[in-house]
């Protein structure tokens, strides 16, 4: 994805509900910057919802009743 200079300075803050900050071993590049944060953000609730997904897998075989 390729941004031009006018792109870059008028971006608009992305609104996610969650707070993302630059890791500080990352380089400090503001036209990448808020997408790695956000990247990051997202790959957090991904996995916190696929967590969740998982163990209501778990629960519901474990409470299905055994047919036979």
């Amino acid at each position: 994805m390729s941004r031009t200079a006018s792109a870059t300075s008028r971006r608009r803050p992305r609104r996610t509900g969650t707070t993302a900050h630059r890791h500080p071993s990352d380089a400090n590049v503001p036209e990448i910057g808020d997408d790695l944060a956000a990247g990051r953000g997202l790959r957090s609730i991904a996995r916190q919802l696929l967590d969740i997904a998982e163990r209501d897998i778990a629960a519901t075989r474990a409470t299905r009743p055994v047919s036979g």
